[in-house]
């Protein structure tokens, strides 16, 4: 019981395992203890075991102990997190175009023209063409007589 309150107080973020396997162990190591700590002590820890920057977006968003639940906090850093990979792999994506515009920037093929499919049919002394014409997303029979 003494090791899981300990491994409680020394859990924390690592940006290669993400804010989920964080709260993940938190919370295995808070229900291994033999009295389960309240929200806010699960909570205050969750905040402890942060990195300081996103202590620090969290205040910028106005969330704070008192009035937001640890769910609100878990979901919030989550987003920070996965911005945080967004952003940085549209800036690798930009640096690689700049250091090999030909190989990231492919001409593009034209596109092949459309073709109406119609149909003649003769009908008496007369001959009807018809064709599919695309109306609201679906196919109108058009007859032309």
């Amino acid at each position: 019981m003494q090791d899981a309150r300990e491994g409680f107080r020394q859990v924390s973020y690592s940006a290669a395992t993400g804010i989920q396997t964080f709260y993940d162990s938190l919370l295995d190591h808070a229900q291994n203890m033999s009295v389960l700590p309240d929200n806010y002590t699960i909570l205050e820890q969750f905040l402890a075991g942060l990195p300081s920057w996103m202590a620090k977006m969290f205040e910028d968003f106005g969330l704070s102990p008192e009035s937001n639940t640890l769910d609100d906090f878990v979901t919030t850093a989550t987003a920070i997190e996965q911005h945080g990979k967004t952003k940085t792999y549209y800036e690798a994506m930009k640096h690689n175009m700049r250091s090999n515009p030909s190989t990231t920037r492919a001409t593009p093929k034209p596109a092949p023209p459309f073709r109406q499919p119609t149909v003649a049919h003769n009908v008496g002394q007369r001959s009807e063409y018809m064709s599919l014409a695309p109306v609201f997303g679906r196919n109108l029979l058009v007859i032309y007589r």
